[in-house]
C-alpha cells in the first residue's frame, strides 16, 4: 500500500508542476486566426516612478502610438501624429 501510495503522490505532484507550467506559458490569447504576428518598427520602454504602469512608445508602420503595460484597464493606444514618420523630426522617422 506504501508503494502505491508514493506512486499516487508522485503523479500528483507531475500533474501539479505541469499544470503550473502549462498556466505560465508565454502564450498570448489571441482572437484571431490566421493573422501574422508583427513587432513594430521601433519601441522604447519609459519606466514610471513607482515602475507600474510603465509607458510604451512604438512606431508601427510610420506613425507613432503610446500605451501603457497596465493589464487591469482597458487597453489604451493612442496615436500621436507629431512622431509620424513622414514628418520633418517625426520619432519614426529617425
Amino acid at each position: 500500500m506504501s508503494g502505491r501510495r508514493h506512486a499516487f503522490y508522485a503523479a500528483s505532484v507531475a500533474v501539479l508542476g505541469l499544470t503550473v507550467a502549462a498556466g505560465c506559458s508565454n502564450q498570448t490569447v489571441r482572437d484571431m486566426e490566421g493573422v501574422p504576428v508583427e513587432e513594430p518598427e521601433k519601441v522604447e520602454l519609459y519606466v514610471a516612478p513607482d515602475r507600474f504602469p510603465n509607458a510604451v512608445a512604438m512606431c508601427i508602420h510610420g506613425e507613432g502610438f503610446v500605451s501603457t503595460t497596465r493589464d487591469q484597464s482597458p487597453a489604451a493606444l493612442q496615436h500621436i501624429p507629431e512622431w509620424s514618420a513622414s514628418r520633418e523630426s517625426g520619432w519614426c522617422g529617425q
